[in-house]
Order: structure tokens, then C-alpha cells, then sequence
């Protein structure tokens, strides 16, 4: 490639913390290029460099980790021997930067107009009410409504989805050569991630600028990217053409992240003829907001409308919709955390609010929750043993059963009993999120509400941890309900599948049948922004499935490029089902 065509390269960097003598590399030898105009992904588990490789670029790593050889080269200056105030000159203007979490990354006592504008005042001579109306434009270019309201408002009157548009705006307004957007759309639901990946997209396009996008979503990689950089401890161990890359990985660390996607195999609807575990008769959720002011109304949100649901015994019940959708409520009102304004709630035959909010308490042999972030719903102050033995504080036990049946507990999910001395601080977040599953599970309960368990984990992880929760679904028979957004999880894990919309429950059956033959159009418009990749049984290489029929895209023929046949019948009659979707597109 020419001079001209290369927007960032990165020769032979190194990146290290020092401690005493020793100098620890957490980025060794990494080597990739950006051309103008490509989106390049940067792939791999937690901790495996890929976020501090990214903000070494424009000097946000962390004042003690080190730069310990290498070069960063961006449109043939060395940014590394840049001053600080050089570097800073080139953040916003020539290199934008997304971050994972807008609601972290927004400032909550500024509004949303006062921070967008501050690149452009900081680097042009824009006056202040002319980088308003830049802004103001911005917001209706990422279909952002009612943009002046927008503008004066703050960031937690915001919902997610449109947090990151605003951000995604707010680094565009500077039009930079390179933007690096770091997991820009993991906390969001599929149909959101899909409309914020495909503004990212335009609008960079629209400027050529280049992305290099990290993330651990290969969906998102698959759908969008150029290029594909893995990264496995610090090393590039791969990289190359996406299409190629994910059709025949050269590396066993590639072929892992690969192999951990979720797999959709069909299940038969677990049906049982006893009582169901969980009776939702009519319940409506309704919060009513503070008035500003004395004088004024307040305001009433309806986030559940009388909404009717049975668990059978051993079921596992998906309750999946986008954010806002209502799924939360409905699961904190099953176990007991949100009082329903209407209806009732049926626990095992017990009316759950007829009962005082303190007897309501005492059944954790009834329900559990599995929350979604596993490090805010731990103690930080409380070891294992003591986190797990709340569960069973109800159960008259001396403190030698307690103790052993914490330490069984923790076998079961797959970590060692010295664990128990440990505190939440000291593991990993799969481990972590192991510890909420056995605090939950250790009163053996007959119903679990698990609140997007693994969205918060990278794939890897997630598969471990949705293998362990689906065998002991199984060995221990207990109902589920699974709150998720992502649907190949739910294919993976569910038996059956309700679906919400603005707190209604418009469709709800078999997985199979919802998946294969949905009736709503909220459920298909579910299913059609989730693409997802899956493993080609016949030639054992992977490639991007989707149901969307409109998809005819350069990227779909790129993926069926790879499927090496030697004609296209062959392919259109033995490829199953999900693959001939792409064929036929591609014929059309």
C-alpha cells in the first residue's frame, strides 16, 4: 500500500507497567495498519491489551504504564515524540475518540449543547452560538428528535441509545481522520446497536475517515469491518481480511473466540402438566415523577400494561425487547423488588403482594436473582462464605453445614472451596458472575430471574458462563427467567420466548416458532437487526448469518466467496436453512 492510502500504522509497540525492577508487558510487539476510509476491528477477551493499545495512540494510558519500544505513525508524523500539549491538539480534531460507557463519559452536571460544542470551540473559531447550530444539525443527521430540547437537556434524562448518538456526534462535529470507538455498542440492545453502527458507518463514510473499532461483539465485526486485528495477551496473534480471517482462522486463539459464538440448535418446548412455578394475572407497573415545581402535575410512566404470564416448572422463559421495553420491571415485580399498581403475581401458588413487604422477604427457597453487573451486586466488604451464606441465613444450620454447603456450592459453578476466603475484588468477571449464580442457586430456589446475566462479559466468558447455567438448569430443574437483549443467547438457552414493546406483551411461544415464524412485526424487526455468526457445518468454516433478505451487500457476498464449491447449487441445497438466505439475496 502507498504512503497516501495509510492513515495510522503502528510498528513494533510495547506497552508496559513498572513495578520495582520488573517492567510487566501487557502490549508486546503489536504491528497493524489503517488505510483512509477502513474500518479495522481490534478483537480479543478481557485483559487481552486491545483498549490500552488504542488509547496509547493519542497518550491516555495510564500515567504508569509505559511506552517500551515501538512507533505510532499517523499520516507520516511520529505521534510519540509529540509533546503533550502537541498530542493534545491532535485529540478531537484529527482523532476522535467513543467511549464504551456515554453515560460515564458525559459529564452529568453540564447539558448536553455545553459539551458537544466544547471540541469545536477548543479547536476552531467558531462562535458560540455557530457551534450550537453545528450541533444542532449533528443531532439530526444521527436521528436524534426534537434536537433543541436535546440540547439543553443533561445525560441521565437521556436513554442509552441516544447517550451514544450523542457522543458519536459529539466526535464527529470535528470530522476526524481517525475515530476509535471502543465497544460503542456493547450495553446497547440488538435493534439499537444495529441503528448506531449503521449511523457510525454513514457518517464516516460521508467524511472518509477511518475506525478502528474494538470489541468483542463479532456480530458487529462481521457485519462492519474491513479488517480484523486479533489481539490474545498482548500479541497480535492474527490479522488479515475479515472475510478470510473468520472463514479459516490460521491461529487456535482465533478459532477459540470463534467457536465460543452461540449456536443456535433447536430445542423441544420443555411441557410440564403441574402448576406453574409463576402466574402474572393482568399487572401494570406504573412510577410517578416529582413535579418541578409545587404547582405542577406529576407526571405518571406506565412501564408494565397488564401483562399476563405462566412458568411452567423446569421452563426456561426468555423476555426479551429493547431497552425501555419494560422486561426489568416485569422481572424486579416477580421477585418482589417493584410493587405492580394492578394485577397480581402468583409464586408457587402464594399471592406474592398480599403479604407484608417483610414476609415477602422470607422465601428465597421460592425465587432468586442473578443481577447483571456481578461487581455492583456484590459486597466489596464481604468474603464469599459470607455472601453465599445469606442465602441460607432463613435455614436453621449450624455453621459447619453452612460452611460446607457454601464450598459445595462454589464446586458446582466450577471454582475452587479456598475461593470462600476470597473477596469480590480478587477475581475475574466471569468468576464473579459464578459467585452471583451460586448465591443464587445455593437455597436451590424453584424460580430464578436472571437480569441480562452475561451482557457485561466478553464472549469467551459468556459461553462458560451460559454452558454452567444451562447444566444446572438442567441437573437441578428449576424455571428461568431470562431477561436479554441478545437473541442468540436466547435461541441458545431458552424454551420459550415472550417478547415486550413499550411495557406491552405483544408475542410470546415456543422458541422455535417465535425465531422461524414470528407474527409481530415489533418481533421480526427484533430478529431482522440481530445478525449473528454460526459455524457451516459442511465445510467446518464460519461465516455471517442473518435473516435479513434485504441484506444483498458486498459484505454477504464475501462471506459465501469463501464457501469453495464447486457451483452454486450445490451450495443453495446442502448449506442449511440460515446460509440460503444469503445465497438467494446474493442470486436476486
Amino acid at each position: 500500500m502507498t504512503k497516501s492510502e495509510v492513515v495510522l500504522s503502528i510498528f513494533e509497540l510495547s506497552l508496559g507497567f513498572s513495578a520495582l525492577e520488573n517492567t510487566n508487558l501487557v502490549v508486546e510487539k503489536a504491528e497493524f495498519h489503517i488505510k483512509k476510509g477502513e474500518i479495522v476491528a481490534l478483537i480479543g477477551e478481557s485483559g487481552s491489551g486491545k483498549t490500552l493499545l488504542a488509547k496509547s495512540i493519542i497518550r491516555l494510558q495510564p500515567d504508569d504504564c509505559q511506552l517500551i519500544n515501538g512507533s505510532i505513525v499517523m499520516n507520516g508524523i511520529e505521534l510519540n515524540e509529540l509533546s503533550l500539549a502537541q498530542i493534545r491538539e491532535y485529540r478531537g480534531r484529527e482523532i476522535g475518540l467513543i467511549l464504551q460507557e456515554p453515560m460515564v463519559s458525559l459529564n452529568p452536571s453540564m447539558r448536553v449543547g455545553e459539551q458537544m460544542i466544547e471540541g469545536l470551540l477548543l479547536h476552531t473559531k467558531l462562535t458560540k452560538s455557530e457551534a450550537l447550530q453545528r450541533a444542532k444539525t449533528m443531532l439530526v443527521k444521527v436521528g436524534i428528535p426534537e434536537p433543541e430540547k436535546r440540547l439543553t437537556q443533561y445525560a441521565h434524562e437521556l436513554s442509552g441509545g441516544l447517550r451514544q448518538r450523542i457522543m458519536i456526534a459529539s466526535v464527529m462535529l470535528l470530522k476526524p481522520k481517525l475515530v476509535i470507538a471502543d465497544e460503542p455498542t456493547t450495553a446497547l440492545d440488538a435493534s439499537v446497536q444495529n441503528s448506531v453502527m449503521q449511523m457510525l458507518v454513514e457518517l464516516t463514510s460521508e467524511i472518509n475517515a477511518s475506525v478502528l473499532l474494538i470489541t468483542h461483539d463479532l456480530s458487529v465485526v462481521a457485519d462492519y469491518a474491513n479488517e480484523v486485528v486479533v489481539i490474545e495477551k498482548g500479541k497480535v496473534v492474527e490479522k488479515g481480511k475479515c472475510s478470510k480471517v473468520f472463514a479459516k482462522p490460521k491461529h487456535p486463539y482465533t478459532t477459540k473466540l470463534l467457536e465460543a459464538l452461540p449456536i443456535y440448535k433447536p430445542k423441544p418446548l420443555n411441557v410440564s402438566e403441574s402448576a406453574p412455578v409463576v402466574q402474572i394475572n393482568d399487572v401494570s407497573v406504573s412510577f410517578k415523577s416529582k413535579a418541578f415545581f409545587p404547582w405542577q402535575e406529576s407526571k405518571i410512566f406506565r412501564a408494565v400494561k397488564s401483562a399476563n404470564l405462566s412458568i411452567l416448572p423446569g421452563n426456561v422463559t426468555a423476555l426479551v425487547g429493547e431497552s425501555g421495553s419494560g422486561k426489568s420491571t416485569l422481572g424486579r415485580t416477580v421477585v418482589g423488588l417493584c410493587q405492580p399498581t394492578s394485577g397480581s403475581v402468583e409464586l408457587d401458588g402464594h399471592r406474592l403482594y398480599e403479604t407484608s413487604s417483610a414476609k415477602r422477604n422470607l422465601h428465597p427457597d421460592i425465587v432468586q436473582l442473578i443481577f447483571q453487573d456481578p461487581y455492583s451486586s456484590l459486597n466489596p466488604k464481604m468474603k464469599l462464605e459470607e455472601i453465599l451464606y445469606e442465602g441460607i441465613l432463613q435455614a436453621d444450620l449450624s455453621y459447619e453445614t453452612r460452611r460446607k454447603m457454601a464450598g459445595d456450592m462454589l464446586e458446582e459453578v466450577d471454582l475452587p472451596r479456598e475461593f470462600l476466603k476470597r473477596y469480590p475484588h480478587e477475581l475475574s468477571g466471569g468468576q464473579r458472575q459464578r459467585v452471583c449464580i451460586a448465591r443464587a442457586l445455593i437455597s436451590n430456589p424453584k424460580l430464578v430471574v436472571a437480569d441480562e446475566p452475561v451482557s457485561a462479559l466478553d464472549l469467551t466468558v459468556q459461553s462458560k458462563v451460559l454452558k454452567l447455567l444451562n447444566r444446572l438448569q438442567q441437573e437441578r430443574q428449576f424455571s428461568m427467567l431470562f431477561i436479554s437483549h441478545d437473541l442468540a443467547v436466547v435461541q441458545q438457552l431458552a424454551d420459550t420466548v415472550v417478547v415486550m414493546e413499550h411495557g406491552v406483551i405483544v408475542e410470546k411461544g415456543a422458541t422455535t416458532d417465535i425465531f422461524e415464524n414470528a407474527h409481530h412485526p415489533y418481533t421480526r424487526r427484533l430478529i431482522e437487526a440481530s445478525p449473528y455468526l454460526e459455524k457451516c457445518h459442511i465445510t467446518q468454516e464460519y461465516k455471517l448469518t442473518t435473516r435479513r433478505i434485504s441484506n444483498k451487500t458486498p459484505k454477504a457476498l464475501n462471506f459465501c466467496e469463501t464457501l469453495e464449491f464447486d457451483d452454486e447449487e450445490t451450495v443453495f441445497h446442502q448449506v442449511n436453512q440460515h446460509h440460503s438466505v444469503l445465497i438467494k439475496a446474493i442470486r436476486t
